[in-house]
């Protein structure tokens, strides 16, 4: 097996700097599990760097984070990391976790089909909500803790040992579990406010490719 993993976490925005710091959470997990990180941080999130770590070390898991689409991911400043047609060759045989708005659309089904393993991410926008006052303080945020705590678990899952099935269905439930306490009467008004953007990222995450798969 091979002990290597890629994240990337580019955070040039306000938005991109809560996922900066809560897959810190994983990056702790991983070393502790004596992974070999490869974390593309901040200005490392770019598409020369990638490339590079990702030909010369063979990640047997990535996990992106930042701004997407359905045929793209992107890193630092908006720089394309990974688009469909061009670069489904640098995830082959590789398990992936886009979390990142829509690139499970179409990109995830151009890689399993060019040979990634497993592709989880999204088939719409993924949706998190965050509050400007703590903006220096991410881990500390409870609603965007509601979004993000439940996505972590797919890489911690699979850092785990699980399987990619089970680490997404993991994190599906820990998510549903979260809206329904949005809902409850002990739950915030804000929470409440959101709560539907949760239930659309729990309909829109998908897993693309080999569910048995493991890191």
């Amino acid at each position: 097996m091979n002990k290597t993993i890629l994240i990337t976490r580019p955070n040039y925005e306000e938005r991109l700097n809560f996922l900066f710091f809560w897959s810190q959470k994983v990056v702790d997990l991983a070393i502790k599990k004596n992974f070999t990180v490869l974390d593309l941080r901040a200005e490392k999130s770019n598409k020369k760097t990638f490339d590079s770590y990702i030909k010369r070390n063979s990640p047997s898991f990535v996990f992106f984070n930042g701004h997407g689409s359905a045929d793209v991911v992107c890193g630092h400043n908006g720089e394309v990391l990974v688009c469909a047609n061009r670069d489904e060759f640098l995830l082959k045989d590789k398990i992936v976790y886009s979390r990142t708005c829509e690139s499970a659309f179409l990109l995830g089904y151009r890689c399993v089909k060019s040979g990634t393993k497993t592709f989880i991410g999204y088939v719409s926008p993924f949706v998190f909500f965050y509050s400007k006052n703590f903006v220096f303080h991410p881990l500390d945020d409870n609603i965007c803790r509601r979004f993000l705590e439940p996505t972590n678990l797919i890489a911690i899952k699979l850092l785990k040992g699980h399987t990619s099935k089970e680490a997404n269905e993991y994190s599906k439930v820990a998510m549903l579990n979260n809206f329904f306490s949005m809902l409850s009467s002990a739950s915030t008004p804000g929470e409440r406010t959101v709560a539907s953007f949760l239930w659309g990222d729990i309909i829109n995450q998908v897993l693309i490719g080999n569910p048995d798969s493991r890191i």
